[in-house]
């Protein structure tokens, strides 16, 4: 008896079953054609744009860049090393100095550390 009704049962999920498969690959192939779909969309993108890339590099290849050389005495001017600073305008390394500025003047400052 149970046989009978677990063969039934089989019988009657069989058909349903079938066309669940049947929609299921179905649908799987729609969605491996829209990925080949897309990234061949992607490709011819992005060959579109590395053309453009190419001929924009290409063009600019031609023009040459010219640079002003500094003088020698420009070039001695930025090499020259500054003068150091007052010892009192350079905190320690540990110290934190906050400065208050109104109206383009210093009305505050305190140094922590």
């Amino acid at each position: 008896m149970i046989a009978v009704a677990a063969g039934e049962a089989l019988g009657l999920l069989w058909g349903p079953g079938l066309v669940f498969l049947v929609f299921i690959i179905w649908l799987i192939r729609r969605v491996v054609r829209a990925a080949r779909t897309e990234s061949r969309l992607e490709e011819e993108r992005l060959r579109e744009w590395m053309k453009g890339e190419v001929a924009q590099l290409q063009s600019t290849k031609a023009e040459p860049r010219l640079m002003r050389v500094p003088t020698a005495a420009e070039r001695k001017k930025r090499s020259a090393v500054p003068a150091p600073a007052a010892p009192e305008a350079v905190p320690g390394p540990d110290v934190i100095t906050i400065v208050k500025v109104v109206d383009g003047k210093v009305v505050g400052k305190w140094q922590f550390g």
